[in-house]
């Protein structure tokens, strides 16, 4: 059984962190000299987890570097035989001599000019079913 350093008083559970007569904390300074250290070996120990990253990140750097470095060597596959003769590839797209044209200026008047009519005949209906 324990008792209070302050008042002397006995304890019933030993995890207790408060005596239950004085009220005050049971914690010694041993038990905040762990604390502390085990807060710096866990710090410590990040730190060390860090360091490891670093490094395997490093290796892994290292690795595509040489991965980069080393000459590639194509493989060139036999062509499939799918029974093509190439009758075909002598004959050349039909646009093959045009240059890239602009917008055809004519075309776009022959839209422009039916779209208003559609809508200039629309607003002739509305306007003779408001006057029947």
């Amino acid at each position: 059984m324990k008792y209070c350093p302050n008042c002397g008083a006995a304890l019933g559970d030993s995890t207790a962190s408060f005596c239950g007569e004085c009220g005050k904390s049971l914690k010694t300074k041993d038990a905040d000299a762990e604390k502390i250290e085990v807060s710096k070996a866990i710090s410590e120990q990040k730190q060390k987890d860090k360091k490891k990253q670093k490094k395997v990140k490093n290796k892994q750097k290292t690795k595509l570097k040489k991965r980069e470095t080393k000459p590639k060597v194509e493989i060139i596959e036999d062509p499939i035989d799918d029974g093509y003769d190439g009758y075909y590839n002598d004959v050349l797209p039909p646009d093959l001599d045009r240059v890239k044209e602009g917008l055809d200026k004519e075309l776009i008047k022959k839209i422009v000019a039916v779209a208003v009519g559609v809508i200039f005949i629309i607003s002739m209906c509305v306007v003779m079913l408001y006057l029947l």
